[in-house]
């Protein structure tokens, strides 16, 4: 289907990324924009693109709009790139939303937010 095509459909049905996804879990640590350090538990991601990144977290203060810095942990790879790397990066969430949440041990719930960000500025890589 070209986007011809595509901009027909609902915005349901639609595919409103202008950047392939890849469907990958990697180590993830984010704080606030100008912060010096992280409040946050780390985290993983659930998809990833040269656009931007989504994941889950129990941070219950994130809103759309803020800005964050994120920090993505590259595994190693073959002789060329034989150490863990780092990306980092400014992103913007775009949507903040709940997902159920999930008992654990003791009968105690943990709320949980799928954050959908987009990179504000190109991605460094650092090895």
């Amino acid at each position: 289907m070209d986007k011809k095509e595509r901009k027909h459909l609902s915005p349901e049905l639609s595919e409103r990324r202008g950047y392939r996804r890849l469907a990958i879990h990697l180590p993830l640590e984010f704080q606030r924009a100008g912060s010096l350090r992280s409040n946050y538990p780390a985290t993983v991601t659930s998809n990833v693109s040269t656009g931007g990144v989504c994941f889950e977290t129990s941070a219950d203060d994130l809103q759309p709009g803020d800005e964050l810095q994120v920090h993505l942990g590259v595994p190693p790879g073959d002789e060329r790139f034989p150490q863990h790397g780092k990306i980092t990066a400014l992103a913007e969430i775009l949507r903040c939303r709940p997902v159920e949440s999930q008992s654990r041990p003791g009968g105690v719930f943990l709320p949980r937010y799928t954050v959908a960000a987009r990179f504000r500025q190109s991605l460094k890589l650092i090895f």
